[in-house]
């Protein structure tokens, strides 16, 4: 009994600290419907429910708009917090979320610039820069930034990987330790059976002593007269009854151990139980996470494929700044020859 509540001690722990430093925050940019930029920040596999703060530049905290901790069904918590930045805004902000118990604190960075957000009138904005090369950086740092998500996607395929590779090793493990269950459990039912063999041979041969100790008993009566032999069949009288009394004390040492052995076969299969749940619900977290690195490829391919189409506007918009440069050093010119023959 005492092994089955340390099988169970040791489920409950590896359930509880497998993951409880959690993954590395990642920060979500979101356009709100006013004028302002909403940062989401997202972390899984924290236990238990870790403390979160946002922060400025200064190592200032800042007040969150929404924080939720959602406990997943394998018990460790998925953390979601969001704040609100103004789309003009070029602080630096960060994320951070902190295991209260083991002391693991996991952050993230990221810098707000404000006229990366508009998309609109793109070549009207860009040509209207006193200097050209300042809408071609803006573009380019739009296009690091994505260069960075995507790296931080391909990052937690690594660590997803990672928890699938240890979920199915965890599950070996308890589908090994219940075959040893299941061993121990058939190897305590053969205990029974033997036990129980041994009681039904001590009955039998206390009826036969009891046989003899009647017969015995006769036999005094008829040879009183006897006193010696007498003497000696009460003494093997009594022999037998002190054999009869261990026997029926090793009949009851045989009982008790018959119900201590199928309390623990309950243990024992009770314990099976719950290790066959864990493994359904490891499975299943498996599953979740090979979607979800199906999902990340997705999103890869996708950024990859609009920063190719931003590395083709911002050729065509150089070439069309140049055209409209040139064009108007062009009518300068013809200005100026106007002027001259005026």
């Amino acid at each position: 009994m005492n092994r089955a509540r340390q099988h169970t001690v040791t489920a409950l722990e590896t359930q509880a600290g497998g993951t409880g430093s959690g993954t590395a925050p990642h920060i979500h940019i979101g356009h709100g419907e006013t004028k302002g930029l909403t940062l989401t920040c997202t972390s899984m596999g924290w236990y238990p429910e870790p403390e979160v703060q946002w922060r400025d530049l200064r190592g200032q905290r800042l007040a969150p708009d929404s924080e939720t901790k959602t406990p997943e069904r394998n018990g460790v918590f998925h953390v979601e917090t969001s704040i609100m930045l103004d789309k003009s805004s070029k602080e630096n902000v960060a994320c951070y979320m902190r295991n209260p118990v083991l002391g693991v604190e996991k952050e993230v960075h990221i810098s707000v610039t404000g006229s990366l957000t508009k998309q609109h009138g793109e070549l009207q904005e860009l040509c209207g820069f006193t200097n050209i090369d300042q809408g071609i950086q803006a573009k380019k740092t739009q296009s690091r930034l994505q260069e960075e998500i995507i790296n931080k996607n391909e990052e937690r395929i690594g660590k997803n990987e990672g928890e699938i590779t240890w979920n199915d090793n965890l599950i070996q493990k308890n589908e090994d330790r219940i075959k040893r269950n299941e061993g121990e459990i058939t190897w305590n039912e053969d205990r029974i059976k033997r036990n129980e063999r041994e009681i039904k041979w001590n009955e039998d041969r206390i009826k036969r002593n009891e046989e003899i100790i009647n017969k015995n008993e006769e036999r005094i009566e008829k040879n009183e007269q006897k006193v010696t032999q007498n003497e000696e069949i009460e003494k093997k009288n009594e022999e037998l009854r002190t054999e009869n009394e261990d026997l029926k004390k090793d009949n009851e040492e045989f009982k008790k151990d018959k119900e201590q052995f199928e309390k623990d076969n309950e243990e024992f299969e009770k314990d099976n139980e719950e290790l066959k749940k864990d493994n359904e619900q490891l499975k299943t977290d498996n599953e979740e996470l090979k979607k979800d690195n199906v999902n990340l490829k997705t999103d890869i391919d996708e950024i990859k494929k609009m920063n190719k189409e931003i590395k083709q506007k911002n050729a065509e918009l150089t070439r069309i700044c140049k055209k409209f440069a040139e064009e108007l050093d062009q009518r300068r010119l013809l200005r100026e020859e106007g002027l001259n023959e005026v």
